[in-house]
């Protein structure tokens, strides 16, 4: 360690090319390499943070930050800010999952406040419900259930669809299909709508309860 002169800090590291490295129990546990790279559990990382093990984390982004992973064989990560949506994550026709997701919802950091149109609550009753497997898979993984992103947006539910850059990926409908883009659901909207939807069977049952009692008195 070294104290550098007014109105520079003490620093503590290497001045030469060689690692930085701490250990207890005369086991290495960290590394910072000459390259700037900081590896624990590994004396090689081979990227700026390179974890070798299991890892407990907690992320609290809250619509402000952008947080990224990484899994074997993909890319699992936040690719935002993407017109529309805080953050997106982009699981090569994967899973991403976790103990818990939270969406911030408070009114005071939102604006334009409206009602939805309550004829999306219709739409969204046409839309299909589906099982499949992902191409990338194979027979042995369980059936996926859900929607098709193409049925959505045909029924004029683009709102719950997202738009995102793959390269290669072809057209196949014509009427619907963007080259080079994939198409994913945004299920929480999905939720809303189907919100939306039950209020509307909601206020007809009352209403049909309300012409039968009439008729009964």
């Amino acid at each position: 360690m070294q104290q550098m002169q007014p109105p520079l800090s003490a620093y503590f590291g290497t001045t030469s090319t060689n690692d930085l490295v701490l250990m207890t129990a005369n086991t290495r546990r960290v590394t910072v390499s000459s390259a700037g790279r900081v590896g624990i559990g590994t004396g090689s990382p081979s990227a700026i943070l390179d974890v070798s093990g299991s890892v407990s984390s907690t992320i609290d982004i809250g619509g402000l930050g952008v947080a990224y992973f990484l899994k074997s064989g993909g890319l699992v990560s936040t690719i935002g800010p993407l017109s529309s949506i805080a953050v997106f994550y982009k699981a090569s026709s994967a899973m991403l999952a976790g103990a818990g997701f939270y969406t911030t919802s408070d009114k005071r950091i939102k604006t334009n406040i409206e009602p939805i149109d309550e004829s999306v609550g219709d739409s969204i009753l046409d839309l299909s419900p589906v099982q499949y497997l992902y191409k990338s898979h194979g027979d042995d993984v369980k059936l996926q259930i859900g929607y098709i992103a193409q049925d959505a947006i045909k029924l004029g539910l683009g709102s719950i669809v997202n738009f995102t850059d793959r390269a290669g990926l072809d057209v196949e409908d014509e009427s619907v299909d963007l080259r080079d883009i994939i198409f994913s659901m945004d299920y929480s909207e999905v939720c809303v709508l189907l919100h939306v939807a039950i209020r509307n069977q909601a206020k007809k049952i009352a209403e049909l309860e309300a012409k039968l009692n009439s008729i009964l008195k």
